[in-house]
């Protein structure tokens, strides 16, 4: 996965194509091919924050999708681990490298 890689587009149920950004990866236990993301489509919730959404990173011949049918054990494993010391520093140097991309590029 590139860096590029973390932002992909979806359709909303109204037809409207949403950008969305993965904004925090974290490791899967049972499965270290398919990590956990969370993500956003930029859309607010009623105190004008973010609303985050959660998934899991597969690959299927040579492109990724995110899979986000997660069981609430899932979602839960993820709010936790997003607060670890290592996963969210992880993050921020992914986020840093993302933000040095986009510079360069502009």
């Amino acid at each position: 996965m590139k860096y590029d890689d973390l932002s992909f587009t979806t359709i909303d149920e109204n037809g409207i194509e949403m950008i969305n950004d993965v904004t925090t990866i974290v490791p899967n236990q049972n499965n270290s091919d398919e990590p956990y993301v969370i993500f956003t489509d930029y859309t607010l919730d009623l105190n004008d924050e973010f609303v985050n959404k959660y998934g899991k990173l597969i690959q299927s011949d040579g492109h990724f999708y995110i899979e986000t049918n997660l069981s609430d054990m899932e979602i839960a494993y993820i709010k936790d681990m997003s607060k670890d010391e290592i996963v969210s520093y992880v993050n921020s140097v992914v986020e840093e490298s993302l933000n040095e991309w986009i510079w360069i590029f502009k």
